[in-house]
């Protein structure tokens, strides 16, 4: 295969992926604006691979993309190292927690861990949302290497502020940006001394995600993350303080485990 058709492969799976739906092939070829020959083609070879079902005249994601990405969660030592400590963020908080990585002007959600909690939320496994509105597009922004210049103005400048702040305290809030009446709490993860790239946030009712300890909590995950990729191998213990010190989750905790087995590693997009 060329270049040019990988792309235009590319951009097939791409747009199935974020319709969340079946699409015909009218809907394909409006929404990728190639040529409905090759849509078609694109299709057909991609059904007969497996990648996509076909019901009718209808196509969908299929089971060898999905054996596909869980190969890659179970062989990423991020993701791995990441999803029980999200799961543990969201049973001491008591909000949904998630891990992303800053795709261009986006955080790509990776994964996500708070049962109904996140099931009310509008992000997804795969969502891809706007990095200067989110709490970890913004934190991302701060350590990337060259960070973005808006245009003038007021908003800009409090933009620029934020950064500068998150830059400095390692850690970034986003209140009611992405939904009325949501907002996220960020942090960076990172290893070896650098950034990863990755960040956790815990997302929640406004009014709840206030409580200064619930910004120690993610800091403390995040960093937890990054010893973990840190580790060699599976560790048996992770030697860290509770991850929130709120009177009802300040009981002491010995080191837990975060070894976990292969069938809890692939299963990251359920909490």
């Amino acid at each position: 295969m060329s270049g040019s058709i990988l792309e235009r492969v590319s951009v097939v799976l791409e747009v199935i992926r974020a319709a969340g739906r079946p699409l015909t092939l009218s809907d394909v070829t409006r929404r990728t604006e190639l040529p409905r020959s090759t849509v078609h083609r694109i299709l057909e070879q991609l059904a007969r691979m497996g990648w996509l079902t076909r019901h009718g005249g209808h196509y969908a994601l299929g089971s060898s993309l999905f054996e596909l990405g869980m190969g890659a969660a179970q062989s990423d030592k991020l993701m791995t190292s990441a999803w029980p400590i999200l799961q543990e963020l969201y049973r001491d908080t008591g909000h949904a927690a998630f891990l992303g990585v800053l795709r261009d002007d986006e955080v790509v959600i990776l994964q996500q861990a708070g049962g109904r909690r996140a099931a009310t939320l509008p992000f997804r496994v795969g969502s891809r949302i706007n990095a200067n509105r989110a709490s970890m597009g913004k934190v991302l922004l701060s350590t990337a290497p060259a960070q973005p210049r808006p245009d003038a103005g007021p908003a800009s400048a409090r933009f620029r502020e934020e950064l500068a702040r998150a830059q400095e305290t390692g850690v970034a809030y986003s209140r009611d940006e992405l939904v009325p009446g949501l907002s996220c709490i960020g942090a960076p993860i990172r290893a070896y001394g650098r950034p990863t790239g990755a960040a956790v946030s815990i997302c929640g009712p406004t009014a709840q995600v206030q409580h200064r300890s619930l910004t120690s909590a993610v800091q403390a995950a995040a960093a937890a993350v990054g010893r973990a990729i840190e580790a060699p191998g599976c560790t048996k213990s992770l030697d860290r303080a509770p991850l929130v010190a709120i009177d009802h989750w300040a009981a002491p905790r010995g080191p837990r485990s975060v070894c976990r087995s292969r069938a809890q590693h692939a299963a990251p997009a359920l909490a």
